[in-house]
């Protein structure tokens, strides 16, 4: 725009008539506040849900290992010991 009509819009806006200010609608501070308050728990019940999901994964996983662990470690010696043994009683070195 022109500096000429930039000066005659500014006049104009002087000119204009001040208005009151705008109010806040009735129960609009109400609507904001519940708006908050629903976002604030719906954060608290994500926030709840992972730490239990979290909580249970871990559990399961413990259990896993421990089973997997147990298992391993204490089959794992006897079948070593009775394999070894196996083959002994199946055939004799001396002839017997």
């Amino acid at each position: 725009m022109k500096a000429d009509r930039l000066d005659n819009l500014f006049a104009a806006a002087r000119c204009a008539p001040a208005r009151g200010s705008a109010g806040v609608p009735i129960g609009f501070a109400d609507r904001i506040v519940q708006q908050y308050q629903k976002q604030q728990r719906e954060n608290q019940t994500f926030l709840w849900t992972s730490i239990v999901s979290i909580g249970i994964t871990l559990v399961i996983l413990g259990a896993s290992f421990g089973y997997n662990f147990e298992a391993s470690s204490h089959s794992g010696m006897d079948d070593q010991e009775s394999l070894v043994e196996l083959p002994f009683a199946l055939w004799d070195p001396a002839g017997n």
